[in-house]
């Protein structure tokens, strides 16, 4: 999930996916919450327990993305895939600021909240693309 309207783009407008930076952090979390989206708009019909499913997985992106919006897109997914410990970003490239140090603590939060919940859901859900598994 990359975009606050993704949901309503993939429902409403028939958009096959979307693009993701916060699915650096929760790739499984992303990919579960795509198949939720594309499983409730079958052809058979809107599917509410899969919308329920994908708007849950939705709520668990959004403080990562909330932050992504107010402060910068690259900068925060940049730093929140540092300071997880994911994996060592170094400097940003020449011509990007670095993110001030005030928001480190608030990133790092959120960031960790959100590894939290994909290795959670990782755990108890094996075959990721599982439309039915909840979050």
């Amino acid at each position: 999930m990359g975009k606050r309207p993704a949901l309503v783009h993939l429902r409403e407008f028939g958009l096959a996916a979307w693009t993701t930076g916060s699915g650096c952090i929760a790739p499984r979390m992303a990919m579960a919450l795509l198949r939720a989206v594309q499983s409730g708009r079958s052809a058979a019909g809107p599917d509410h327990a899969d919308h329920a499913i994908a708007e849950r997985r939705y709520d668990a992106f959004l403080p990562l993305e909330t932050l992504r919006n107010d402060l910068s897109l690259i900068h925060v997914l940049h730093d929140a895939i540092t300071l997880t410990g994911l994996a060592d970003m170094g400097p940003l490239l020449p011509l990007l600021s670095s993110t001030p140090r005030e928001h480190h603590a608030k990133i790092t939060q959120t960031a960790h909240t959100l590894l939290a919940l994909e290795r959670e859901f990782a755990s108890t859900h094996p075959n990721r693309s599982d439309p039915k598994a909840t979050l």
